[in-house]
């Protein structure tokens, strides 16, 4: 099928959709849709991305993705395919596959639901329990007539309870100590003098040592592309050092290496006048 917003810029490789368009997207493909309740699905939508964030507040950019697209594929034409064509990320895909039920569509909820406890990613089960608090809530199940608002109360209930634990025993299994020193793998830096000079001064405000203000700060910038699974927002270091030739190139060329930073500064043109300079008369005769 065709999809009705197509990637704009497809030749950019880290092209990746924002969360602003995750949500038009997925507002457009569930169209008219209501649920149960009456409510507009899109509403549905709002209240699932909000309690991810309020249940979760280290959500990943993938689960947050996930969260707006976790009911495409089992209530509307968009596949998983289509998802990646447009530009998502595995990890959001994969989420999204794990929380639809269009693999087992003939599988009773609970036998469902304990699969997924058994095999989903985390965030996949950040996801799911994100939407029962919204769809298992007291006042949206008072707007849902008979006896099949209570057994599905039920059924919801029961469902939480198991995608908690599961949660917990995945998290306690993940949380492994911290692995002895024959455990780690040795990596060595080379740095030119103003590169480590730079570091040392900001690890130092950070309050920690060099070494571990370096691999602390790498492995942020490394989650954080591999949550979003682009470069698009990121400014690389390579980006920064051009804008700062001039610095380096005065510091490298000096024969101190220490001191006040604003001293390797390039002089502005207004620093280059003598202060005592006399300022020009104004032309009386205009």
């Amino acid at each position: 099928m065709t999809l009705p917003i197509a990637r704009t810029d497809a030749d950019e490789p880290d092209f990746h959709p924002s969360l602003e368009q995750t949500a038009a997207r997925a507002a457009m493909w569930h169209g008219a849709q209501v649920d149960p309740a009456g409510r507009p699905h899109v509403e549905h939508l709002i209240d699932v991305s909000a309690a991810l964030l309020r249940m979760f507040p280290d959500a990943s950019w993938a689960e947050r993705h996930a969260g707006w697209l976790h009911d495409v594929i089992d209530d509307t034409r968009i596949s998983l395919q289509n998802l990646t064509d447009v530009g998502y990320a595995p990890e959001v895909v994969l989420i999204v596959a794990a929380v639809s039920r269009a693999s087992q569509p003939h599988a009773r909820f609970a036998d469902w639901v304990a699969a997924l406890a058994e095999t989903a990613p985390i965030g996949a089960l950040r996801v799911k329990l994100a939407e029962l608090s919204c769809t298992g809530d007291p006042d949206r199940m008072d707007m849902i007539e008979g006896e099949h608002a209570k057994s599905t109360s039920a059924e919801y209930a029961a469902a939480t309870a198991r995608l908690r634990k599961a949660l917990a025993d995945r998290l306690r299994t993940v949380d492994t100590p911290d692995p002895q020193p024959a455990d780690m793998i040795p990596v060595t830096v080379y740095l030119e003098a103003v590169d480590f000079w730079m570091l040392g001064e900001a690890a130092a405000k950070a309050d920690r040592r060099i070494e571990d203000f370096m691999a602390e700060e790498a492995l942020s910038l490394a989650d954080h592309i591999l949550a979003t699974g682009t470069l698009r927002h990121v400014e690389l270091a390579r980006h920064r050092q051009e804008k700062a030739t001039a610095f380096l190139n005065d510091f490298r060329a000096s024969t101190r290496k220490s001191g006040p930073l604003k001293d390797f500064l390039p002089a502005s043109p207004q620093e280059d006048a003598p202060r005592d300079a006399p300022k020009p008369c104004p032309d009386t005769d205009r």
